[in-house]
């Protein structure tokens, strides 16, 4: 069935997909390059009286789909994407080969990263600057000293520029978003702001709002100051909206501005 989109001046057609099975009818989902749809059948079990097949009891039942997908290599650019990752991965896990060591000497118990300079230096030119020029040259290969940023929130660094992938289930958000700034890592900056975003509160909108300016998250400071402008009678009597206003009297202005405007 076309029905004309009268939302539009662009004449567009919009288009259903009906399938059936057994004489029942389903309206097909068109998803990510592919129309979709599901049925519950009956599984065929033996008669209990008579031992034969088939006989078909109604509360027992499987799901089965249809899928119709435009996009064929869609599974294999997937599967392809996945084992690569896995093996970037396994690379990081691996010592063996590694030419680079992170050194957290502020840390007690004292803790080590390592890492490939090449892989490394590819999503971070602070870091490829660093390994051509600030380093001790030791019997293991190059050494970094790591005094600000903790292990745990440089190992979701290191895992980033290995495979893309952010896991910030051991370490904070806005860590690891300061560590990515410091290494002018951007794609990871960005990630950790939108977690940032969507996990904002009016405890911690104050001190993300500082943490986007100072480190220049434009998405960030967005979300936090509409937050604050919608609360802000709640906000702006607190300890930590005066010191903002102290501190940082641009971005003060600059929220103010559109409180007054909401």
């Amino acid at each position: 069935m076309d029905v004309r989109d009268k939302t539009s001046n662009l004449n567009k057609l919009l288009v259903s997909v009906m399938a059936t099975n057994d004489g029942v009818e389903k309206k097909m989902k068109f998803q990510e390059g592919k129309w979709t749809v599901s049925w519950d059948t009956p599984l065929p079990a033996k008669c209990r009286k008579c031992d034969e097949w088939p006989m078909y009891r109604k509360l027992d039942g499987v799901l089965f789909d249809i899928c119709i997908d435009f996009n064929p290599l869609r599974h294999l650019q997937t599967s392809t994407k996945t084992r690569s990752t896995q093996h970037l991965l396994n690379l990081l896990k691996n010592p063996e080969g590694a030419d680079v060591t992170f050194n957290f000497g502020n840390q007690t118990p004292h803790q080590t990263l390592k890492g490939h300079s090449l892989v490394l230096a590819a999503g971070s030119p602070v870091l490829a600057a660093m390994f051509q020029h600030n380093f001790k040259e030791m019997n293991a290969g190059k050494v970094v000293e790591i005094a600000d940023i903790n292990s745990e929130v440089f190992a979701v660094v290191l895992q980033f520029l290995y495979t893309g992938e952010v896991d910030l289930k051991n370490a904070d958000a806005a860590e690891v978003m300061v560590a990515a700034d410091k290494y002018a890592i951007d794609p990871l900056k960005e990630e950790c702001a939108s977690c940032m975003s969507e996990n904002l509160t009016l405890e911690n909108v104050t001190s993300h709002l500082v943490l986007a300016h100072l480190h220049n998250v434009p998405t960030l400071q967005e979300a936090t100051s509409d937050l604050i402008a919608r609360n802000a009678k709640s906000i702006c009597s607190t300890e930590d909206w005066m010191g903002v206003i102290k501190d940082y009297p641009e971005l003060a202005f600059a929220v103010v501005q559109r409180i007054a405007n909401f």
